[in-house]
């Protein structure tokens, strides 16, 4: 549930922009009553404080000047186990019934379905969701896949009329820096000018692959706002390129950045796609996997004070999380505005390329 991943704990989230909603739009696409649904999945809108709570108002769905809520799933869910099982029994009864020793394929088929069919209307309800904070125009969703991240995003559209926005790093370009990433010419940080850069929206891999070279060089320090962020990077870590060959490398133990493994994927023109990020800011530390695509997984923000008389309060504890929240973002966006600006900057930009390549050979030298 919404409070509960975003109120306490690691958070997973995407972030998108969107316009000032108001809650009651999105009654209208409240999810069905559970009780005595059939075999079909039923889905909607529900709160965020009770399972399969069904009343989207303010007082429900907002917590502080925050909107909480989750786009809710119930279906019906047959164990592998028990169907794999009941199959196999149905098939052999079959075999027997026909006197045969093999079925064909399209009977097989047909068996299947029919004990799916039957088991089905008795399986319990299996709830999932996908939970959002809509804070102002900022949206933080657990959207985290393509196929989540299209369903939630046709819901919302289905319930306001428009958005949500993505912030991937090509559309974060556009908003922020009014930069069209996707369509600059495709590069290559292997020193060996063999390798071809691969074509495609390669903007997020660009930039993780950036922030490794800005961290060894410059010490990975960036200002957002009041606060002076350090970073740093680790492992596990994930290496990609389309092509020959293997397309992607994944490194988790030992020390991955900077071991052999990591200096031939770059001298193979492989750029990061997916690492660990580490950020510390006053004490205080915050941890996330983050990929290409900027889906953040697991992110752990550093802890409350727990000296105040009011830490066991929900309202202070969520509020001061979804500060702390937004104080990542927020440098993290700074980060990437760096790059962009960087990015589109020509010659700039060349120089840094001849950079990062001599960077990538001095450390196959070593």
């Amino acid at each position: 549930m919404s409070l509960k991943m975003f109120g306490s704990g690691p958070v997973s989230f995407r972030l998108f922009q969107c316009g000032i909603v108001e809650v009651e739009e999105f009654a209208g696409g409240v999810m069905p009553p559970v009780e005595g649904m059939g075999a079909d999945p039923v889905s909607g809108w529900v709160e965020s404080k009770r399972l399969f709570g069904r009343e989207i108002t303010a007082e429900r769905c907002v917590f502080g000047s925050k909107v909480c809520m989750e786009l809710g799933k119930a279906e019906r869910k047959i164990p592998e186990s028990l169907l794999a099982v009941t199959v196999q029994e149905e098939l052999e009864a079959e075999m027997r019934a026909r006197g045969v020793e093999y079925l064909p394929r399209a009977v097989r088929a047909e068996v299947a379905k029919r004990v799916s069919d039957t088991l089905l209307p008795d399986m319990p309800v299996v709830f999932s969701s996908i939970p959002f904070v809509l804070d102002g125009t900022r949206l933080f969703a657990a959207a985290l896949n393509n196929s989540a991240l299209d369903c939630f995003a046709a819901r919302w559209r289905e319930s306001t009329g428009a958005g949500p926005f993505p912030l991937g790093p090509v559309q974060l370009g556009v908003v922020r820096n009014d930069a069209v990433l996707n369509q600059l010419p495709p590069v290559c940080f292997s020193p060996d000018l063999s390798v071809v850069a691969a074509d495609g929206d390669e903007a997020g891999m660009d930039f993780l692959t950036w922030l490794w070279f800005r961290w060894e060089r410059d010490g990975g320090m960036v200002q957002a706002g009041d606060a002076a962020f350090a970073y740093m990077m680790e492992g596990p870590v994930t290496f990609f390129r389309e092509g020959e060959g293997a397309h992607e490398v994944k490194l988790s133990k030992g020390v991955p950045l900077g071991c052999d493994e990591s200096v031939a994927a770059l001298a193979a023109g492989k750029k990061i796609k997916r690492v660990k990020f580490v950020m510390v800011a006053d004490g205080e530390t915050y941890g996330v996997t983050v990929d290409d695509g900027f889906a953040f997984r697991g992110l752990k923000l550093p802890k409350s004070d727990e000296t105040r008389e009011d830490f066991m309060s929900a309202r202070w504890l969520f509020a001061e999380r979804m500060r702390k929240l937004n104080r990542f973002v927020d440098a993290w966006l700074r980060l990437f505005d760096e790059f962009v600006v960087l990015r589109v900057s020509g010659a700039g930009w060349d120089a840094e390329v001849d950079a990062m390549r001599d960077w990538v050979r001095k450390m196959i030298a070593r």
